[in-house]
């Protein structure tokens, strides 16, 4: 980035991949870039990609503290010319995987910003019709021949809104309100007529969530993609837990489910059931 003086920027910072999960902490990635001070028009301060897949699409999620000494303005670019639009939207075009600038400029002489952004996968990208409880599933009928579904799991917290002492650093997750809810186990249930051979096959995003079978006596299973097993005629449970859960155990135990509370997660799932000749 070059000024329009031919001078390099004042200040320039790479924020690195936005919308990525760190694999430390198992949260998008965020910045809040605490008070600062810009004195200069075009003066060029942030730098910065994300790395989410195009076809997931995404969303910007921009803050900026607007108190008393706060005249600064900060747009999304997409090169020197191009302006995405404010940081705070709405914006011109949708956001793809690629390198985006936010430009802070002043008219005024020297005065303080202070922003914050995120980039998060928007909700209506990953649907789920799955039940929420082994009490309410969704009911996928009779295994007759094959029955499948697709589904997406999607856990987000919201950040914080810059604040007057907030930064630099990540903005802040609400733990307490993850959207849309609480990382739970999607619930399925479906009939055999008669005792069948049944095979499960899935695919999405990897890894692979897990699938676990519930007979009717109470025992557990988990399901691997690929198997096949007996299933006597009646009513059974599937549950399928998201890529961030570890579990264990089975038969007539109890099943072990580890899973970090605070950890976000965006991914998508398929699977078929089908009776074996």
């Amino acid at each position: 980035m070059i000024e329009k003086d031919g001078s390099p920027p004042l200040w320039w910072v790479e924020m690195g991949y936005l919308g990525k999960i760190d694999p430390k902490t198992e949260l998008l990635r965020s910045y809040d870039t605490g008070k600062q001070q810009v004195g200069q028009q075009f003066f060029s301060l942030w730098d910065f990609w994300f790395d989410l897949e195009a076809a997931l699409g995404q969303t910007i999620q921009g803050s900026v503290f607007t108190g008393s000494g706060y005249s600064a303005t900060l747009n999304v670019h997409i090169d020197e010319n191009t302006i995405v639009g404010p940081l705070t939207g709405p914006y011109s075009r949708p956001f793809r995987s690629g390198r985006y600038y936010v430009k802070v400029t002043t008219s005024v002489g020297p005065t303080y910003f202070h922003f914050g952004i995120v980039a998060v996968p928007p909700l209506s990208l990953f649907p789920n019709d799955a039940g929420r409880t082994s009490a309410a599933p969704r009911d996928l009928g009779t295994l007759t021949g094959f029955l499948g579904r697709s589904n997406s799991f999607y856990t987000y917290f919201p950040r914080a809104r810059v604040s007057e002492s907030s930064g630099p650093g990540p903005l802040l997750p609400d733990f307490n309100q993850p959207t849309p809810w609480a990382p739970s186990p999607d619930w399925y249930r479906f009939r055999l007529a008669n005792p069948r051979r049944v095979r499960l096959t899935a695919s999405g995003t990897l890894p692979a969530p897990t699938f676990v079978v519930h007979w009717q006596d109470g025992r557990t299973s988990i399901w691997s993609g690929g198997q096949t097993v007996d299933l006597q005629a009646g009513p059974y449970l599937l549950s399928v837990y998201d890529q961030k859960t570890q579990v264990a155990g089975g038969g007539s135990g109890e099943l072990v489910i580890i899973r970090n509370p605070r950890a976000e997660n965006f991914s998508h799932y398929q699977f078929e059931l089908s009776v074996s000749p």
